[in-house]
Formats: C-alpha cells, sequence, structure tokens
C-alpha cells in the first residue's frame, strides 16, 4: 500500500488550469448552481473552429448511476492524480481485513448490514486471502487519502481535513435516507465499518488502534468545524457523522480506558472525538458526555 501512494498526498484539488485533460481523468464538475460532483471525462472533442477542446463527462449520480453531459474546461478541475475511487477501495479493503464483524451495541451504529451480494463470500465461495491485522492501519490509512483526494476537489475552498470530514458525513446522511441502499453514499458505511471493526476488534494491535483513533478525530472534528460554517440545513446533514460517535459512547470509552492497548495519544484523541460527537446531542446530554470525557482523563486541555 504504501508504494501505491502517490507523492506527494492529496493537499489540493488537483489542477484547475487551461491545460487539456485526457479521457479517463478523474475530475470535479462544477454545474452553473455551483454544486460539484465528482466524474470521469468519457471523450475529448477538437473544436472544429480551433478554439480550445470540450468534453463530454461522465458525472456520478445521487443513486451511484453515471450521467454524460458536454461541458468546458473550465468547469472542470482534474483530481490529484494517482488516487484510487474510495468506495471501490474501502469495500475491497472491508471485504479482507481479518477482523470479528460487531455484534455487540456498537454494531448497529458502526457495521454494514449486509454483505455486498457480488461478493465471494455472500456467494459461499472463497475470497481473496484477508489482510493481515498489522497492514490494517495502513489499509485505513490509505482508505481514508482516496476519500481525502476527493473531498479537496468537491470542497477547493475548505482546508482538507475539513473537507473530509465533511465529505463522510454528508455521504452518511444520504446513505441513512436512502435506507442503505447499495449505491447512495457508496463507501460511507463500509468505512464506518472498517473503523469500527479497528477500533472494537482490533485484537491488541496497538498500531491499529492509534491509526483508527487518528482517522476517526480527523472526520469527526473535521464534520463539526463544517457544521459550525454551515447554513442550519447543511449542519443538520453534517451532524451525521458525529451522532454515530456519540450514539457509541460506552464502547468508545471502554476502548480510550483500555490502558494495556491504547496509548496516551490514543486516548487523548479518542476523547476529542467523543468531545466533538457530543455537539450533535441535545444538551443535557451533550453536557454528560463531556464531563465523563473529562472525567477519564484530568489532563485533557
Amino acid at each position: 500500500l504504501a508504494a501505491l501512494r502517490p507523492v506527494p498526498p492529496p493537499a489540493g484539488g488537483g489542477s484547475g488550469g487551461d491545460e487539456a485533460l485526457a479521457a479517463g481523468t478523474r475530475v470535479a464538475h462544477e454545474g452553473s448552481d455551483g454544486v460539484r460532483r465528482l466524474g470521469v471525462v468519457a471523450q475529448v472533442h477538437a473544436d472544429a473552429g480551433g478554439g480550445p477542446p470540450y468534453y463530454t463527462v461522465a458525472l456520478e449520480g445521487a443513486e451511484g448511476s453515471l450521467s454524460e453531459r458536454s461541458t468546458e474546461r473550465g468547469r472542470l478541475s482534474s483530481l490529484s492524480a494517482g488516487w484510487p475511487p474510495f468506495a471501490e477501495v474501502v469495500r475491497a479493503i472491508l471485504g479482507r481485513v481479518a477482523l470479528t464483524r460487531l455484534d455487540h451495541a456498537a454494531g448497529g451504529v458502526w457495521e454494514v448490514p449486509l454483505l455486498d451480494p457480488g461478493s465471494a463470500e455472500a456467494e459461499g465461495g472463497e475470497g481473496p486471502p484477508p489482510l493481515p491485522t498489522q497492514a490494517t492501519g495502513e489499509a485505513l490509512r490509505y482508505a481514508l487519502d482516496c476519500l481525502r483526494a476527493e473531498a479537496v476537489a468537491l470542497l477547493p475552498g475548505e482546508p482538507p481535513e475539513t473537507a473530509v470530514g465533511s465529505r463522510l458525513a454528508v455521504m452518511l446522511r444520504a446513505s441513512d435516507a436512502a435506507g442503505g441502499v447499495p449505491g447512495v453514499g457508496a463507501g460511507a458505511r463500509e468505512l464506518m465499518a472498517l473503523l469500527g471493526r479497528s477500533l472494537f476488534a482490533h485484537h491488541g494491535d496497538r498500531e491499529l488502534l492509534a491509526a483508527a483513533a487518528s482517522s476517526l478525530h480527523t472526520l469527526v472534528t473535521g464534520a463539526v468545524d463544517a457544521a459550525s460554517k454551515a447554513q442550519v440545513a447543511e449542519a443538520a446533514a453534517l451532524g451525521a457523522l458525529p451522532r454515530r460517535v456519540a450514539e457509541a459512547e460506552e464502547p468508545l470509552k471502554n476502548v480510550a480506558l483500555s490502558s494495556s492497548f491504547a496509548s496516551d495519544s490514543t486516548q487523548r484523541l479518542l476523547c476529542e472525538a467523543l468531545a466533538a460527537g457530543a455537539k450533535a446531542l441535545p444538551r443535557a446530554r451533550a453536557t454528560a458526555l463531556l464531563r465523563s470525557v473529562v472525567g477519564m482523563l484530568p489532563s485533557l486541555d
């Protein structure tokens, strides 16, 4: 996975200049309403009058479908090169991790309800060999960076960490509203399941637990930061991720207090993630959660 990483990691939205784009380039398209959508350049067309080329792009729809439209270069920004589609990556990783599926109280918040109907396991066949637990932390970071590459292209004015948290929160809200229909918010539930298994079924792997805590902290604080700048309706959508964190309060506290597995920095990240999640709760419950978090780590700033 380390060898697959483009250098540098995604920190911006790719190219929005005037240079021509090749067929197959992943892009973000800005519509006349200002809304950005991910897509792929399907065809490049030469202008008969000798002007700049124009493009046919296949854009992602609300339910994972693709729709084609013709557009000009000025409405397209290319994604950071070398990063594959997030949804495909996280689905492939989740299908291979050697971590227990969650059946306890946190499972309903973090776990995907069903296997992908097309997966080898669902069909009763043998899937690819499992990913070693020791490699799962790097796989999780790689999936998060794939999501970040897409998020910064869709939200170019936001800091990368805010963009990635906002993107996941919006995807979760869309998936929840559709009842988990495949294709809606593709990859969001799978990432939550991967995070959940890494946090609650890490089998004592301190590096994996640290990677999961850091990823969760990045995502939930980014979503909260985006919500603080948004209009009321948008802020409600961005609350889907912090709410999931808050609903897993007790399991996350148990992990944070497992000093034999969680380092001081991991404990702090989990407590800060819980404190951020409290912002999606009613005031009384949020206050109780914050007090309990502070009590867990008296040195928490």
